[in-house]
């Protein structure tokens, strides 16, 4: 076997797949979820600051940290194997998924993680200048880009 690839017993074969099918199930309740009630902290929040959307900001962190689970899903228990599949697992790329969908959800967690509508929307406003500063950093077309990113940011 090589360096890196490692074979996986059947107790961790069956913890995969219920993880697996967990997650699936997470993005069905997810895709199925309505807007939030006019009496939810949601709507309060959205009162102060109806600019952007805190809900909306959260569902898109909580959607990536599901994509990312969903990929390894996929890869490590499929709904269907072709006959002749054999899945070669390695290490690192369940170790960057896992972590990706970690960091997501992190920021939804943090954000929502406070009952003080203020301090909601301050945290909202931070992931929103962060997200600019790592696409300014992102862009390679030149110093026009980055402005127009730059600008957005001081708005």
């Amino acid at each position: 076997m090589a360096e890196g690839q490692m074979l996986v017993d059947e107790s961790n074969d069956r913890a995969w797949t219920e993880i697996a099918h967990g997650t699936r199930l997470h993005w069905r309740v997810l895709v199925n979820v309505g807007e939030p009630k006019a009496e939810s902290n949601f709507a309060r929040v959205h009162e102060l600051y109806p600019y952007e959307r805190v809900a909306d900001r959260a569902r898109a962190y909580i959607y990536a940290a599901l994509e990312h689970l969903m990929l390894w899903a996929d890869v490590v228990a499929p709904f269907k194997f072709h006959p002749e599949q054999a899945n070669v697992f390695q290490q690192r790329p369940p170790y960057t998924l896992a972590r990706a969908a970690l960091e997501a959800s992190a920021q939804a967690v943090w954000m929502l993680n406070t009952t003080d509508p203020l301090e909601c929307i301050r945290r909202h406003l931070c992931l929103i200048r962060w997200d600019l500063q790592e696409h300014r950093k992102s862009t390679i077309d030149g110093e026009r880009r980055r402005a127009v990113v730059t600008s957005r940011e001081v708005v």
